[in-house]
Formats: structure tokens, C-alpha cells, sequence
């Protein structure tokens, strides 16, 4: 992050002395220094963002929850989530419907 910093810097300078060098009126040396201040924001931000991405959401285990399967359309759900009925579980009221009416 730093490097990119000074790399930056670097930039800009060797910008502002061409500029100066050129004989640029003060207006567009400020309009200059705007684009690359806004460009090398734009640059640092997306780094973040991409470095954000890359870091791993989390590092505790996932909780061993007793799961079962729906009579209906076989998915493995929590047991605390689910529609229990005559011993048959279900995944949501319109499976458990569905159930009955194919039975």
C-alpha cells in the first residue's frame, strides 16, 4: 500500500514540474492535479476493495446442526426448521400439502 503511495507521489512530481516547465497557467495545473488526485483515489480504493475480497470471511467452524431430509423434494434442511408430520419431515407447509395430496 505504501509503495503505491510513493508511486504515486513520484507521479505527481515529476507532473508538476513538466507542468511548470510548460508554463501552465495556474487554473489547469489545479484542473490537472484534480484528475490525478481523483485517478490515484480511484486506484487505492479499488485495491482495497479487491484485497477486502480476497480475505476470508471467517475461521470458525460451522455448527454441526441435525439436519433432515424432505419427504417431498429431498433437500437437507435443519430439523429445527422443519415441518414435522407423521414422522415425515418437510421443508416448507406447501411441500407438506403437495405430500399429502400425491398420497
Amino acid at each position: 500500500m505504501l509503495q503505491k503511495l510513493a508511486c504515486c507521489y513520484v507521479i505527481t512530481q515529476a507532473l508538476v514540474d513538466f507542468i511548470r516547465k510548460k508554463g501552465f497557467t495556474t487554473h489547469m495545473f489545479r484542473s490537472v492535479l484534480i484528475i490525478i488526485l481523483v485517478i490515484a483515489v480511484l486506484w487505492i480504493s479499488r485495491t482495497v476493495l479487491q484485497r477486502l475480497k480476497q480475505t476470508p470471511v471467517s475461521n470458525k467452524p460451522l455448527q454441526n446442526k441435525d439436519t433432515v431430509q424432505c419427504s417431498h423434494c429431498k433437500t437437507y434442511i435443519p430439523v429445527d426448521d422443519a415441518i414435522s408430520h407423521n414422522q415425515q419431515y418437510f421443508c416448507s407447509q406447501q411441500h407438506l400439502e403437495d405430500w399429502n395430496q400425491s398420497r
